[in-house]
């Protein structure tokens, strides 16, 4: 039997984190986060109303964002005091190693509403046989841990409208498979030693299976947003870098699992142009965004800011109107033919890249290759329904030692199952691009 972690404290105490970041982090980033997210334009909370409207105010906005940080290091000490207290209440409750336990019934979750299919290029009779696929699937994944012990398992599947943002804008649309995702949680069994209760957990570790999804994790956040919004293609992510396989199959450092039937490419490079574009786009947008606010910085304030600048602080830079979009547009202008179309590699540590940009030169300790779904990885001579590619984020390892008897479970649960067979069985297999 194994101790059982503090799992209702340890929500309670995420979601406490999570609130102060929430309240600290948004307000506090333009005076001493990334430069690229000069958030004394516009955000959330009256904190950030402050900073977007009173530029002449911003040695005392200094002085409340510091008292807001030692504020988060009080309640992180707080929160480790709930936890030792938690050690003393959850002290007699065990896992349930060997109790048998039960998959739950197979569910679909229907997400289709709120969009329109016929926009991705989809019939209803396409997400139709999706789902029978995703169902068929979902069998197989049972297969890998049939009788499970110390743990309840669920898995339940659906579609997943998760294109890229202008996707749905574009008239002659590409072709685009229907993708989706498979979810299995996993429930602890656990016994109250001084009450002899036995109970199943009600929340538990879930892992996500997404089908036919190329993005490769996270997109770059500027200011608080994802800046594919200003992309006209389908996105940009600075790249996973592989470092193992499983089965066969590549594991990336950010926890990116990929299972394809395919030698081809998942992602392209992404140019420095398209990269500075992107850039230019969102700083313009940021500027309409002030001037829509009414907020004005005196000329006296703008040059004493250029003189504090002087030395490349990006952040005093960027928080003069007009001033980010000027310097990116010279960045821009200064670059030869050539090193435009070549690959962007990209940091947000100012003092290796000398840029407001933050590009850097190719190859660079810290820096990531920017890149962009490759649209040509799917096969266009299969049906829309034919699932294609399998990536799992976060994948659950045994080498990670789990803290929690349901995590150590999905960790075994993934080493156990086939992967090759998975993919010979419903993974469809390419032909020719014609």
């Amino acid at each position: 039997m194994v101790r059982a972690p503090r799992n209702a404290v340890d929500s309670l105490r995420n979601r406490f984190f999570n609130a102060l970041i929430s309240l600290t982090g948004n307000g506090c980033r333009a005076q001493t986060c990334s430069p690229h997210r000069p958030d004394v334009f516009c955000s959330k909370g009256l904190l950030m109303n402050a900073c977007s409207s009173r530029f002449n105010q911003m040695d005392n906005i200094a002085r409340l964002c510091s008292i807001l940080r030692s504020l988060v290091i009080a309640a992180a000490s707080l929160a480790l005091v709930a936890s030792s207290f938690a050690t003393i209440c959850y002290a007699d409750i065990l896992y349930l190693a060997d109790s048998p336990g039960k998959w739950q019934a197979w569910r679909l979750t229907d997400n289709t509403s709120g969009h329109n299919p016929a926009q991705y290029g989809w019939s209803r009779q396409e997400i139709k046989q999706f789902a029978a696929n995703l169902k068929q699937l979902s069998e197989q994944i049972r297969q890998g841990d049939p009788l499970p012990h110390g743990v309840d398992r669920r898995i339940s599947g659906g579609i997943e409208f998760t294109h890229p943002f202008r996707f749905t804008e574009t008239p002659n649309k590409p072709y685009l498979p229907v993708s989706g995702y498979l979810l299995v949680n996993a429930f602890s069994h656990f016994k109250v030693q001084r009450t002899g209760k036995i109970a199943v957990s009600h929340e538990g570790p879930g892992m996500v299976m997404a089908l036919n999804n190329l993005t490769p994790g996270k997109p770059l956040e500027f200011t608080s947003k994802s800046l594919n919004r200003f992309d006209d293609g389908w996105g940009i992510y600075p790249e996973p870098r592989k470092i193992g396989e499983l089965h066969g199959y590549p594991l990336y450092d950010n926890g990116l699992f990929v299972v394809a039937r395919t030698s081809r490419p998942l992602w392209l490079p992404v140019s420095r142009e398209r990269f500075l574009q992107i850039l230019i786009r969102e700083a313009q947008w940021q500027q309409q965004e002030l001037e829509k606010s009414g907020v004005q910085m005196s000329a006296e304030m703008q040059e004493r800011w250029r003189k504090l600048a002087a030395g490349k602080d990006w952040r005093l830079v960027e928080a003069i109107p007009g001033e980010r979009v000027r310097l990116l547009k010279e960045e821009l202008s200064a670059m030869s033919a050539a090193e435009r179309t070549a690959p962007a590699w990209y940091t947000d540590r100012r003092e290796i890249s000398t840029t407001i940009s933050g590009l850097v030169a190719s190859g660079t300790n810290d820096a990531r290759l920017l890149v962009t779904p490759n649209p040509d990885f799917f096969d266009n001579t299969l049906p829309r329904s034919a699932i294609q590619l399998i990536t799992i984020r976060n994948l659950p390892r045994l080498e990670q030692k789990e803290p929690d008897l349901a995590g150590q479970r999905q960790a075994e649960l993934v080493n156990a199952l086939d992967w090759r067979s998975i993919a010979e069985n419903f993974l469809a297999e390419p032909a020719m691009k014609h």
